[in-house]
């Protein structure tokens, strides 16, 4: 789950950038993390990846965080990352600084483009997660397996003795295939929020007088 607070960003801040005015930044990326928090006992990944519970837990739960992180944590962590401490200028870099500029207007109009946003960043995280897990939730209660072939293959590596221990490297399939998406989506959500910094985006995208082509 860690990698989920990077990698599946890449394709919503794409989205970001080709429609700028018609999508919320903080909505579909916090819509691409909710999915894996089961933050009801209750419910499990069975529910929380598919359609029906994008729509019942994604939207309304990414709508109030959104919120929450635009108005008390967003000039939180701008301020931080404005320190003069060294350890801190990789958050200026990847413009963490601008994250005061956030949308802090709850009208009509925001809870209408965060809704959507929210909906496709679920969906979104979902599709990303369809060719890396051994089963597909999207259309729960009904929860389809993959091919017997893919499931159970698993890639062996071979086995080391250190100090009469023996370490085994084996990993499924799906697992793997998991991992290659971090290692691809990873750099370029980091290579987007440069782009965007440096590009002062964030900034324009909230101006109310900044006209956005």
């Amino acid at each position: 789950m860690p990698s989920t607070f990077i990698s599946h960003q890449a394709p919503a801040i794409l989205l970001k950038l080709k429609y700028p005015k018609k999508i919320d930044l903080t909505a579909i990326c916090i819509g691409t993390i909710i999915p894996d928090l089961n933050l009801i006992s209750i419910l499990n990944r069975n529910f929380t990846h598919s359609f029906i519970g994008v729509i019942i837990l994604t939207v309304p739960i990414t709508i109030l965080l959104t919120i929450i992180f635009n108005k008390y944590f967003a000039p939180l962590i701008s301020w931080i990352s404005l320190q003069n401490i060294s350890i801190l200028k990789p958050l200026r870099y990847f413009g963490l600084d601008d994250l005061k500029y956030l949308e802090k207007r709850f009208n009509k109009k925001f809870f209408l483009i965060a809704s959507y946003s929210a909906l496709l960043g679920g969906l979104t995280h979902i599709l990303l997660d369809m060719p890396s897990h051994p089963h597909i939730q999207f259309f729960y209660p009904l929860i389809i397996k993959v091919p017997i072939l893919i499931e159970n293959i698993n890639l062996y590596f071979g086995s080391i003795t250190i100090f009469n221990i023996q370490l085994t490297f084996e990993i499924m399939l799906y697992s793997l295939i998991r991992r290659i998406f971090d290692l691809f989506l990873i750099p370029i959500t980091l290579f987007l929020l440069r782009y965007i910094k440096k590009r002062n985006l964030i900034q324009k995208w909230n101006s109310s007088d900044e006209v956005i082509h």
